[in-house]
């Protein structure tokens, strides 16, 4: 998959996760919410966070990532997040 392709998928995914939906980081377990898709990035909020909890990750940054990884690795499928495993929880408080 051509990554304009792949990126356009994940906005659309991300669209899908329910605006109440706190989504965790798999390494340092950040709790976080996608405020808004863009075509250009995406903006998001971490709820756990002391300095400015308001993050931009940019398209470009992706790029760079899938660039990245497909050089290395020999793949890489933005299909592989799958909106209706519901992969993030949503936080009760």
């Amino acid at each position: 998959m051509a990554f304009s392709a792949g990126w356009s998928t994940l906005l659309r995914k991300l669209e899908d996760i329910p605006d109440e939906a706190t989504l965790v980081t798999p390494l340092s377990h950040d709790r976080f919410t996608v405020t808004s898709p863009q075509e250009q990035r995406v903006m998001m909020q971490f709820l756990d966070m002391d300095v400015d909890p308001n993050q931009r990750l940019q398209r470009e940054q992706f790029e760079t990532m899938y660039r990245r990884i497909t050089d290395t690795c020999g793949g890489f499928e933005l299909d592989s997040f799958n909106v209706e495993r519901r992969e993030w929880t949503v936080d009760s408080n």
